[in-house]
């Protein structure tokens, strides 16, 4: 009988600790996180957004790696924006 009892506290103990786990990951998901420090979801950017993150490339130094990480840019998004509208590139 004891034994059952510790079975069925375990048992409860167990799925509390799931529900709490399920609970915290819907949480960091809606946050838009993936891992910690590491954001999955990225926001859509205006057309005026993009050309002063453009500008603000070019005139920065960084790696375009390392820009579109400090700004949580996508990589395509910057490169688009770099594209002159003719299609060919704009150059530094």
């Amino acid at each position: 009988m004891a034994s059952e009892k510790r079975l069925r506290i375990k048992t409860l103990v167990m799925v509390l600790a799931m529900v709490v786990c399920a609970n915290a990951g819907d949480l960091l998901l809606k946050l838009g996180m993936t891992e910690i420090g590491e954001v999955g979801v990225r926001k859509r950017r205006r057309r005026q957004e993009i050309k002063r993150l453009v500008r603000e490339f070019e005139t920065s130094g960084l790696r375009r790696s390392e820009f579109c990480q400090k700004h949580n840019l996508a990589p395509g998004t910057l490169q688009r924006g770099l594209k002159a509208p003719d299609g060919s590139r704009r150059t530094k």
